[in-house]
């Protein structure tokens, strides 16, 4: 028998430790459902059509856009025709890959879109690993699990906080952010190093504290996917997945990090295109579009009073079983506050409108969204101050500074790993 020992090999980790669980801090913000004076008289003024267009949140791109180009007109029509609520920003396929948005056109393009709003755009991304997972120019962290692999639930306070400042920034306010998912399937095709780990506990430390670090520094956090995306074989972009496990489980593992992300003040809730047989029998219908999952489950269940926003509603999970339109209306149905990056907006708006008129959909439940949706904006100040102050985006955006955390962040993460290989 001969032995082979190989030198210490550092690797980063994609894997956590078990850690002691904490509880959620005390001193975490609480969301609250008071309405201000704002919210009731700017509700009361909205047509249905306007009050529908707060639910909607299409995609845009932030690059130098010409406004005789066919995209800033598209962009103009869904403000001031659809009356949407906000954009997502995010990426384009270009010729050499994914292109990222760049932060001077993205304040400047936000700013002229604001003007044109009647009501204030909340403008939202997916930063889960910071602002330069979309822009350009924006600091850039490890993943999740990289990120947890240091024993540090602190520095995922510290992403979050710089995140929202960035954002801030640039505009963008609302930030779909932090993935609660626990990754309890090695098979996991799209969430793995998404997420913080495979221990429920250990995932909720990390997610309770990038929630208080967006919403300690003026941003809106969005915990996803409900009611938990680690346990798939199947990328829901692509197709529906589907979650298996009792309730029991669920609630011992999947539910576990969300638990935790209500308790710290999280201002949104993403459910994801899982199809979960434990609270749906339905095996087409999404938990994007499940009532027993996103009233009796989220808002009856587990008590969450904030916003809730749709996983982007064209990926396969749900085109692959509905249409547009009729997507769209079984979402609010199921209690969806925002429609996120809807395939066809126009589709969206016809049908919501067409269900509300004919009595499908009660005009109180689209008055219940709009108003958490305002009021999401008015604790924002964005009913004050709208435009991103783009003389000063220099003095706030990628500042040095950010950029050493984030590489201090990366270094701790790196773990020594020893392999022994033994011949026979």
């Amino acid at each position: 028998m001969r032995k082979l020992g190989l030198s210490a090999l550092p690797l980063l980790l994609l894997m956590t430790i078990s850690l002691r669980a904490q509880k959620p801090s005390s001193k975490s913000p609480r969301r609250t459902v008071a309405s201000s004076p704002w919210v009731e008289v700017t509700l009361k003024k909205m047509t249905l059509r306007e009050k529908i267009g707060q639910m909607l949140m299409p995609y845009y791109f932030g690059v130098f856009t010409s406004t005789d180009s066919a995209g800033y007109k598209e962009l103009l029509h869904q403000v001031e025709e659809n009356h949407v609520g906000g954009f997502i920003l995010g990426t384009q396929r270009g010729p050499l890959g994914i292109e990222r948005s760049q932060v001077y056109p993205t304040a400047a393009l936000t700013n002229e879109l604001q003007k044109h709003a009647k009501t204030p755009l909340l403008i939202g991304a997916d930063f889960e690993t910071g602002t330069g997972m979309r822009i350009d120019e924006g600091t850039s962290f490890p993943s999740p699990m990289a990120v947890a692999a240091a024993n540090d639930p602190k520095a995922a306070y510290t992403i979050g906080k710089i995140t929202a400042l960035e954002a801030r920034a640039a505009g963008v306010r609302w930030i779909f952010a932090p993935d609660a998912d626990v990754n309890n399937n090695p098979d996991n095709p799209i969430i793995n190093i998404r997420s913080f780990g495979e221990d429920p506990q250990r995932v909720s430390e990390y997610v309770t504290q990038f929630i208080r670090g967006v919403e300690e520094n003026g941003g809106l956090s969005s915990a996803k996917h409900f009611p938990g995306h680690g346990n798939v074989s199947v990328d829901s972009h692509l197709s529906l997945a589907t979650i298996p496990g009792s309730r029991k489980e669920l609630e011992a593992i999947e539910l576990v990090p969300f638990r935790a992300a209500i308790a710290a003040g999280v201002s949104s809730v993403m459910p994801g295109h899982l199809n979960v047989p434990a609270y749906e029998t339905d095996p087409s219908v999404p938990a994007t579009i499940s009532r027993n999952i996103i009233t009796g489950l989220l808002r009856d269940e587990l008590k969450f009073k904030g916003l809730i926003v749709t996983d982007a509603m064209d990926m396969g999970g749900v085109t692959s079983q509905f249409a547009p339109g009729d997507a769209a209306v079984r979402a609010v149905e199921a209690g969806a506050d925002v429609l996120l990056q809807l395939p066809v907006p126009d589709a969206a708006m016809a049908s919501l409108e067409e269900a509300v008129k004919s009595g499908r959909i009660p005009a109180t439940r689209i008055d219940d969204s709009v108003r958490r949706i305002l009021q999401a904006k008015s604790r924002l100040g964005l009913d004050k101050d709208r435009l991103v102050d783009i003389d000063h985006l220099s003095d706030k955006f990628a500042k040095p500074e950010y950029e050493v955390q984030a590489q201090a962040i990366a270094d701790r993460g790196v773990t020594l790993l020893r392999l022994s290989l033994i011949h026979i």
